[in-house]
């Protein structure tokens, strides 16, 4: 029986992961997942409305889902779509200074979790023209100067802004119900038109009709300029590119209209659009779904609007290839919404995350209590498991995205992950004592925790900017100097393990030490070897980009400073000049100089490389520094006496004597 408590266990997550895969229920008979499936145009990228109501949702409100009540974000886009008013109602957007919510006699409302405050758009809108005002002084000033106050005030007014935008995007103002708002549109330009014509003859006309249709076509055009998704695709015969949004496509019909008789021909996917908005405010599921389903099938031949990824930084002509077809496979906008839909829902780091924290648990067992096989083989079941969940997930976003596993923060925060998870089961499978384990996989929560948090900006796949968006030589280089990082990283949370095991438990003994001693060891050589080429390579791409080899900006003094770190390390070592104990205290120190590297550098706001900037990480990175310094001075000035192991082992040989 004991042999298959790692299977059950093992097999247990997989099926929550599978679980976690399928997207929840919809309100009645509506297939308002479907509709969540159609791809739009934003960003600079195709992706599916169920992404655009996530990423809005938050920006606005901090999570992807309504925090009062834990409404799905797809099912708040609809609402706002179809019913401003309740959506007006809804307690969505952040304002957690107490300052500004007792200056607007904000305290008895909202919705209150802990010291965190949501309020609804009806309950600032006494104070919209204010909260306006202020941001427009406030982004006079410099992000890093702004008070708290301040950038609270900034960032409500964008919330608000963004909000607006976003129900404009798909309903003009006056607008209501869009199918009749269309059809009512037809006959005041019919109407409007023949006063026109009166007004030009000098005979009686209607002003009120001409005036109706301006004050109509004034919304319209506002909606065309502040729309966020295109949500229209292209005509036949036009550029792939040319989606658009609701209010364009009702000006584009306007514009064209026949001369002969001044009627309105709407395109067929603004009419369908209309007709979906129209059932569901009028709760009819069956027009709804009709009309959702014609949407899919007239979107299903629909071209990709950019240029073929880059495939030629994959090693080998064959593998290069290979991805390229992967990569035009996908990247179809019918078939990548329908693909990043089910990603959304997945969601696999967060599955990755939760079951690395139940393989560092397992892990735990098996170092208190050796004997325990069991634990050992369920806490690599249960990580190889994460790891290939971790994997799938990067191998999806580079389908989705046609480029390599790290093009932002993002998504270096999760290949750090990866690459550290990678190392801890090559090293497991050679020592089977869960010190790889217990180590990486706390680098692999840490890591996907951190990439969570720097989800919250919005898009984690934006296209990239250009500077960005160059040659081969980057993608080598990003890949190969974050592996760099993975190394340096699992090299110093192993000696993490080394330290506490050593001072506060009795489980560190002789053996022990001498094996993280030599993990910690060959791990370091591999990390000097893979900062320093991914360094080198980096240089190679800025000589070609932007004309220079190294320009000592503070990205490419970190990454140097990762190499010689590294190197310094090594020399102390062959030189006699540090131990195991020195190892273990100067790898920890590693963390510190590669996070500062990694995230540091980007906080500056400088520099060539300073498209990473991260205003709310100056904070947890400052105590992360301080841990491992404070832990690094333990490390080299507490006596061995007062090592717990090393005074069992001392006392083991007193009385072996």
């Amino acid at each position: 029986m004991k042999k298959l408590i790692p299977v059950i266990i093992v097999g247990l997550a997989l099926v929550y992961t599978v679980k976690h895969a399928v997207p929840p229920k919809t309100p009645g008979e509506f297939h308002l997942n479907e509709f969540g499936r159609l791809p739009v145009l934003m960003s600079g990228r195709i992706q599916p409305i169920d992404t655009v109501s996530r990423n809005m949702l938050i920006q606005i409100a901090g999570m992807s889902k309504i925090p009062e009540d834990k409404t799905p974000a797809l099912q708040w886009l609809m609402e706002l779509i179809t019913d401003p008013d309740a959506a007006d109602q809804r307690h969505i957007f952040r304002l957690h200074h107490p300052e500004i919510i007792q200056d607007f006699n904000l305290s008895e409302q909202g919705y209150r979790k802990k010291q965190l405050y949501w309020f609804s758009l009806e309950e600032l809108r006494p104070h919209l023209k204010t909260i306006f005002d202020e941001a427009v002084r406030i982004g006079e000033i410099k992000a890093e100067k702004r008070t708290h106050q301040e950038r609270q005030l900034f960032e409500v007014a964008n919330a608000v802004h963004t909000y607006q935008r976003l129900r404009l995007s798909f309903i003009p103002e006056g607008m209501e119900n869009l199918e009749k708002g269309l059809e009512e549109l037809k006959s005041m330009v019919v109407a409007a038109r023949t006063e026109a014509l009166k007004q030009q003859q000098g005979e009686e006309h209607d002003q009120q009709a001409m005036d109706s249709f301006i004050t109509l076509g004034q919304s319209i055009e506002q909606a065309s300029q502040a729309g966020l998704p295109s949500i229209i695709p292209p005509r036949e015969g036009e550029p792939a590119e040319a989606w658009t949004n609701v209010g364009q496509a009702v000006m584009r019909s306007i514009e064209s209209l026949n001369q002969a008789d001044g009627a309105i021909t709407y395109p067929e996917d603004l009419r369908l659009y209309a007709d979906a908005q129209a059932a569901f405010l009028n709760d009819n599921p069956e027009k709804f779904n009709e009309a959702v389903g014609a949407l899919s099938a007239s979107m299903k031949n629909l071209e990709r609007p950019h240029k073929p990824a880059d495939s030629e930084w994959l090693v080998g002509k064959m593998i290069s290839a290979t991805f390229g077809r992967a990569v035009d496979f996908f990247q179809k906008p019918s078939r990548k919404a329908k693909v990043e839909f089910f990603l959304n829902h997945l969601n696999p780091f967060a599955c990755a995350q939760g079951t690395y924290m139940l393989g560092f648990l397992a892990a735990l067992v098996f170092v208190i209590r050796p004997q325990a096989k069991t634990a050992w083989q369920t806490a690599l079941g249960l990580t190889a498991l994460a790891f290939l969940i971790h994997t799938g997930g990067i191998i999806m976003r580079m389908l989705l995205e046609g480029r390599p596993p790290v093009t932002n923060l993002y998504s270096s925060a999760v290949f750090v992950g990866w690459g550290a998870i990678l190392l801890a089961l090559f090293t497991e499978v050679l020592f089977r004592n869960g010190l790889s384990i217990l180590g990486c996989t706390m680098i692999g929560f840490a890591t996907l925790m951190v990439a969570h948090f720097l989800s919250l900006d919005g898009d984690t796949m934006a296209m990239l900017q250009a500077v960005l968006d160059t040659n081969a030589w980057l993608a080598t280089h990003v890949t190969t100097v974050t592996l760099g990082y993975s190394a340096t990283f699992v090299a110093g949370f192993l000696g993490l393990v080394y330290m506490l095991m050593g001072i506060f438990t009795p489980l560190l003994d002789k053996d022990r030490r001498k094996m993280l001693g030599k993990v910690i060891y060959g791990i370091i050589c591999f990390a000097t070897l893979f900062s320093f080429v991914g360094t080198i390579l980096g240089g190679i791409w800025a000589d070609q980009s932007w004309g220079r080899f190294w320009g000592w900006d503070p990205k490419e003094n970190g990454a140097l400073l990762i190499v010689i770190f590294n190197a310094i390390i090594l020399h102390a070592r062959w030189g006699g000049m540090i131990r195991e104990r020195g190892l273990v205290n100067m790898a920890i120190f590693g963390n510190v100089i590669t996070a500062f590297s990694w995230f540091g550098t980007n906080l500056l706001g400088v520099g060539l490389h300073s498209y990473g900037f991260m205003e709310g990480t100056f904070r947890p990175l400052f105590l992360f520094i301080a841990s491992q310094v404070l832990l690094v001075a333990i490390g080299m000035f507490l006596p061995e006496k007062f090592w717990m192991s090393y005074r069992r082992s001392s006392s083991g040989n007193s009385a072996a004597a």
